[in-house]
């Protein structure tokens, strides 16, 4: 798929420990099929918090947490299930457009004129 970026840092005046993930995907759409498959997985513990936004063809995703070990645990789980999509995505090809309703009603209706 591409190369990722992040970032870790320790704030020492809230005590919190962050973690921001760039992914890139080839198109936008990948993107999208990527965030709403991970975005539904909530994290388990009120000390970590995970945001996901996206951008265009890139996911970023924020983790915060009040320990050092919870965000390595957290990022960790989630490189797994972002490895396991991507997989999929590869594995059943490039995703197909999507189509509105009335796109689909308007072919049936030039189907049926012809």
């Amino acid at each position: 798929m591409g190369t990722f970026q992040n970032n870790m840092a320790a704030s020492m005046d809230t005590g919190k420990h962050e973690c921001d993930l760039s992914i890139p995907f080839p198109s936008a759409r990948e993107a999208e099929i990527a965030y709403n498959t991970l975005r539904v997985d909530k994290e388990p513990r009120k000390e970590i918090t995970k945001e996901l936004q996206l951008v265009e063809n890139t996911l970023k995703v924020r983790f915060t947490a009040t320990e050092a070990r919870l965000l390595r645990v957290a990022v960790g789980s989630f490189m797994d299930y972002l490895n396991l999509t991507i997989q999929t995505m590869e594995h059943f090809g490039p995703p197909m457009k999507r189509v509105r309703p009335t796109e689909v009603q308007e072919q049936s209706t030039d189907e049926v004129a012809s």
